[in-house]
């Protein structure tokens, strides 16, 4: 994985293996999400991916400062 919030992603990604494994979700319910404050975004699992699955690729980040589906980054 690769790019501007290649960090962010696989952080989130840990979080979210971390509460599955700390059983604390079940299937896909549930998220664990990272904030990079400076940056005014934040990185989170979509829905319907197990936590206990999910990897940095899988992570959306998103822009807080825009709605624009376009500011995504997959």
């Amino acid at each position: 994985m690769s790019g501007e919030h290649a960090d962010l992603r696989q952080s989130a990604a840990r979080a979210n293996n971390a509460i599955a494994e700390a059983g604390l979700v079940v299937h896909a319910f549930g998220n664990a999400s990272q904030v990079d404050r400076d940056g005014r975004v934040f990185a989170i699992k979509p829905s319907g991916i197990p936590c206990r699955e999910v990897t940095g690729d899988d992570i959306v980040v998103v822009n807080h400062e825009s709605d624009d589906r376009e500011t995504l980054e997959y």
